[in-house]
């Protein structure tokens, strides 16, 4: 050994205990050992990367296991309910967590916000059994408008055809039509020129 006190074996012991959810700090306050020599420790033993040993997963983890800009997860979190704790697992940094069974006990509710067939299987353990079901199902997923699509919606409008028949010939649900007129006139745009 280099330099430093030799390690015991209850020091182990609690440093792979704690790790993933108590801060280097705290760790090396316990044992009387610097912030440095808790982390060489656990990198030596494989556990450097803290937030994996916790078993949650990140905000951002998340949002790529489920095909979602991370934002997504934020505002789920922030707006919709799903249930997440913040963690500071090494220095200063705080993750936002989220335990796999509180997602999958979210998502179970919130069926009609995700694209189940985008998350491989086995990928965010354990999984519950309705997950092959809902990944079998198709997702109607929102298509953008594009510019051609927003000229015949003009014509068809000029030409006095009903939502529901304009919805028919763009191949969109009557409901689609409306929003789109909806958010034409909040932006100003004419829809008579």
């Amino acid at each position: 050994m280099a330099n430093g006190k030799a390690w015991q074996q209850h020091e182990i012991d609690y440093i792979t205990m704690k790790v993933g959810h108590a801060s280097y700090d705290y760790m090396a306050k316990k044992l009387g050992r610097s912030k440095n020599a808790i982390e060489l420790k656990l990198k030596r033993l494989g556990m450097g990367c803290t937030r994996e040993q916790t078993g949650l997963l990140t905000a951002l983890d998340l949002s790529r296991l489920v095909g979602v800009d991370n934002k997504t997860v934020l505002r789920w979190i922030d707006k919709k309910g799903l249930k997440a704790t913040r963690r500071r697992t090494r220095g200063v940094r705080a993750f936002i967590m989220i335990a796999p069974a509180d997602w999958w006990k979210w998502a179970n509710k919130h069926k009609h916000r995700i694209d189940f067939s985008r998350i491989e299987p086995g990928t965010i353990l354990p999984e519950p059994d309705w997950v092959d079901d809902a990944r079998k199902e198709k997702k109607i997923m929102q298509k953008r408008w594009s510019e051609k699509e927003t000229q015949q919606l003009k014509a068809y409008i000029i030409a006095g055809l009903s939502h529901e028949k304009i919805g028919e010939r763009l191949g969109r649900s009557r409901a689609s039509i409306e929003h789109k007129l909806s958010r034409m006139r909040k932006a100003g745009i004419n829809i008579w020129e």
